[in-house]
């Protein structure tokens, strides 16, 4: 160490450390703003002072530790100046999935409890039932004061419930339209999870895939048309794949509704039954049959009215949605194809008027159908996702690409 003179004043700047500076004797010039001693000066690091928390106060106790900020001020540190650590505490907001946990998985959110499961149907089926009893007061009320105003009389027929069959399939659309808000909210409130974990394992809806799947049901669907044709025709049945022409404006008017309101219905049966369904079952069990099984009756029991053959083919094709939407991931492939085999029957029955008479279409032939459009489309679909490489499980902390 050198020895410093009586007459040299140590100075030191923030930002270089314990530096000490060692004026000469001869005048310097010391600039403004400099990030130094000035030049000619000695300087003499030195090593740093004890810090406070190494000398005890009047009682006893040592302080907290005292760090430097940035800009050389005193700023407590605050893990040193904190009590005991307790328990990891979650952080707010919705709870994530598990990572590479399978879509029925994805309700399976930690921490878990039993009884998330039974009470999230419950408050589902009540939100759901309570939105659809204030649509049919809504539509009770149209039916039958919109009449009034336009001096037309209410109409008796006994085979519509709102007046005309158009106006009640818009109200059965819109009833199951509400599925989709009944079980985001329940997701989102009961389950404590993002309502984007319904839509896929990526938390969001892929719509570049949902593009692909649409692609990929066209030709599956056009193939549901044509075979009933050629089945009917080798059993001898005199059936045709529609009746008789209602009328342009009648057929318009359904047309409408269809094209508005069907893509909802069919992708909010998908959100509530192979989506909410099959993931609050999987909470229970790792694997996806469960899910499978408990989805499938729901969806054939809303279906209660239908006869034997047609019950088959909704049963068909829910178990089947429901197996692929859990081998790619997402609703994206069941959302396609529901959406393009109801426009299709929903077409066929608004060209003969026969909007409501969906219930009794059931035939061995239509089964058939359903069966060999449900093969082509899944063998498509699962070829396009191994290809493509979608996602089947949660990721981990990075970010996914939107597919």
């Amino acid at each position: 160490m050198v020895r410093t003179p009586p007459e040299c004043q140590p100075t030191s700047w923030g930002g270089m450390g314990h530096v000490t500076a060692i004026a000469p004797r001869h005048r310097a010039t010391v600039r403004r703003g400099a990030a130094g001693p000035p030049v000619g000066w000695e300087v003499m690091r030195e090593s740093p002072p004890p810090g406070p928390a190494e000398f005890p106060d009047a009682h006893g106790s040592v302080p907290p530790q005292v760090t430097e900020d940035g800009r050389g001020r005193a700023a407590t540190d605050p893990a040193a100046s904190a009590g005991p650590a307790g328990p990891p505490q979650a952080p707010p907001g919705p709870r994530s999935p598990v990572p590479g946990a399978a879509y029925h998985r994805v309700a399976a959110t930690v921490p878990r409890r039993w009884w998330i499961a039974p009470l999230a149907l419950l408050c589902a089926a009540v939100v759901w039932l309570a939105a659809v009893a204030v649509v049919m007061l809504l539509a009770t009320m149209v039916s039958v004061v919109v009449p009034l105003l336009f001096g037309a009389e209410v109409s008796g027929d006994d085979t519509t419930i709102y007046g005309h069959p158009v106006a009640d399939l818009t109200v059965q659309l819109l009833m199951l339209t509400l599925l989709i808000p009944a079980v985001y909210l329940v997701a989102r409130v009961v389950q404590g999870r993002r309502p984007g974990t319904l839509s896929s394992v990526v938390g969001h809806l892929r719509w570049r895939w949902l593009l692909y799947c649409f692609g990929a049901g066209i030709p599956a669907v056009f193939l549901a048309l044509g075979l009933p044709v050629v089945l009917w025709a080798v059993a001898g049945a005199e059936q045709r794949l529609t009746g008789d022409f209602v009328g342009v404006q009648t057929f318009v008017f359904a047309m409408v509704v269809i094209v508005a309101l069907v893509p909802l219905q069919a992708a909010a049966e998908e959100y509530g039954l192979r989506g909410f369904v099959m993931q609050t079952a999987g909470s229970y069990t790792a694997s996806p049959w469960l899910g499978i099984v408990v989805s499938t009756a729901l969806f054939t029991m809303l279906h209660f009215s239908y006869t034997f053959w047609a019950l088959a083919d909704v049963a068909l094709f829910g178990a089947a949605m429901a197996w692929l939407i859990w081998r790619t991931g997402g609703l994206e492939a069941g959302i396609a194809l529901h959406v393009l085999h109801n426009l299709a029957a929903f077409t066929i029955t608004a060209w003969d008027g026969t909007l409501m008479d969906l219930e009794t279409a059931g035939s061995w032939q239509g089964t058939v159908t359903t069966l060999v459009e449900l093969v082509v489309f899944c063998l498509i679909v699962v070829r396009l996702a191994d290809r493509m490489g979608i996602r089947r499980t949660v990721s981990d902390s990075r970010p996914v690409a939107r597919e």
